[in-house]
């Protein structure tokens, strides 16, 4: 079964009560649990409830259906005001789940985290959270209730995709190198028989190298939705403070060339004001399907960058939006080079402790 690490939320509240449900009834094996009275009914702070196997006690669920639904967060005060409901409810509580579509807050888990080691002090129900990402990998760790969720229609769009890194994550970190030069004394430079510099032909294409300087940005659009997406693009604007940002800047010489010959690589525009404008190769993305999109290099300040890479997918039946999380980090590292390789002033050079890219052979 294929990862379900991209998996958005469903369309509405009710839904996602419905697989908080489901997929809880798995993880505790309780055919058992049940929703809380009916819409309108005062719920005690408990929409789900059960008894986990080898349990004696109920377990209560609250569901919070946020970020597409109200467009808010979590808040402190919503998490005391159903904890002191779901005290009243009867029998008493051991555990008290909230679980919310909204994405995971530190400030907020640590609020619960307190409550929870004071009610265990005091000889009350445990309190937990579970945000969309915990659920996410929650639904993969359960088959029944994965199953049950890829195949439904409430949680997708006919038209609906979603873009990660390769690794189908919405954040990662990656490194690039700088290097300081430090010169020695004058090196004789032997040269061989067969030095490609004495040959006629293109360097570059015998000798490629790579500049570590710059970090490939691979970036994984996925239709997850029933129909295809057609004549589609990709719009996006980095947010952040960097060096430099262009394609083929990373790869030098015979394997980009290459590489232009025999991939099928995106045709990729970048404006004057820095917006990148992509246009894969492939005009249609069927349901299920995923492309790699490659060939944006970026150059991050010498002490690193974090950048937002904000996002934008266009298509004549379709659009949608989002961010995308990089925090690059940067190593500078020290050369050793000789005079005559030099080309500017080296005591300016090192006086000044410049910082180059650092570039090496493939």
């Amino acid at each position: 079964m294929e990862s379900s690490k991209s998996l958005r939320p469903p369309t509405n509240w009710q839904d996602f009560e419905l697989l908080c449900k489901k997929l809880w009834e798995e993880i505790w094996n309780c055919p058992e649990i049940k929703k809380n009275g009916r819409s309108g009914q005062n719920q005690n702070g408990v929409d789900i409830y059960g008894i986990p196997k080898n349990e004696t006690q109920y377990f209560g669920i609250q569901c919070k259906g946020k970020d597409q639904y109200t467009n808010k967060q979590f808040t402190k005060k919503e998490i005391y005001t159903e904890i002191e409901k779901a005290k009243t409810f009867s029998p008493s509580l051991k555990k008290l789940y909230f679980t919310t579509t909204a994405t995971k807050d530190v400030k907020i888990e640590e609020i619960v985290r307190e409550v929870n080691v004071e009610h265990i002090r005091s000889g009350l129900f445990e309190v937990h959270i579970f945000s969309w990402e915990d659920i996410v990998e929650l639904i993969d760790e359960n088959p029944k209730t994965l199953e049950y969720y890829t195949r439904s229609k409430n949680y997708r769009n006919s038209a609906d995709a979603t873009l990660s890194f390769v690794d189908d994550n919405l954040e990662l970190t990656g490194e690039v190198y700088f290097q300081v030069p430090e010169f020695r004394q004058k090196v004789e430079i032997r040269r061989s028989y067969w030095d490609i510099s004495t040959l006629n032909v293109n360097a570059s294409v015998l000798n490629p190298k790579i500049n570590q300087s710059y970090y490939p940005l691979i970036l994984k659009l996925k239709n997850i939705g029933i129909d295809p997406i057609d004549d589609f693009k990709l719009v996006i604007n980095l947010e952040g403070s960097y060096l430099d940002v262009g394609t083929n800047k990373r790869d030098l010489g015979g394997f980009s060339m290459i590489r232009s010959i025999y991939d099928k690589s995106p045709d990729i525009n970048i404006g004057s004001n820095k917006q990148i404008e992509i246009v894969p190769y492939q005009k249609t993305l069927v349901s299920g399907d995923s492309i790699e999109l490659t060939g944006i290099d970026i150059k991050p300040l010498h002490t690193g960058s974090p950048i937002i890479i904000n996002w934008a997918l266009l298509s004549k039946n379709y659009r949608n939006q989002g961010e995308l999380k990089l925090l690059l980090v940067a190593h500078v590292i020290k050369v050793i080079l000789g005079v005559e390789e030099a080309s500017y002033d080296i005591e300016k050079s090192r006086r000044e402790g410049k910082i180059e890219d650092h570039i090496v052979d493939c």
